[in-house]
């Protein structure tokens, strides 16, 4: 899902860290499944989407980090 949105909006992995607020090493680690994004850094990911059926998942997301 990450690198689709990457290559479709013609953006490097620096720029997506950039929007994300991350580390390229970070990010890169996210792209190449090995490592899971921070419920922080997918919440990020979904408003940066801006996909109108994000919206329900955003919120239980932020609800659910109070309990992590």
């Amino acid at each position: 899902m990450l690198e689709r949105y990457r290559q479709e909006h013609n953006l490097t992995q620096q720029q997506m860290a950039d929007l994300l607020g991350i580390s390229v090493c970070s990010y890169s680690l996210y792209e190449n499944h090995k490592r899971e994004m921070t419920f922080d850094t997918l919440i990020k990911f979904l408003k940066m989407r801006n996909e109108p059926h994000d919206k329900e998942f955003i919120k239980m997301l932020e609800s659910a980090k109070k309990y992590v």
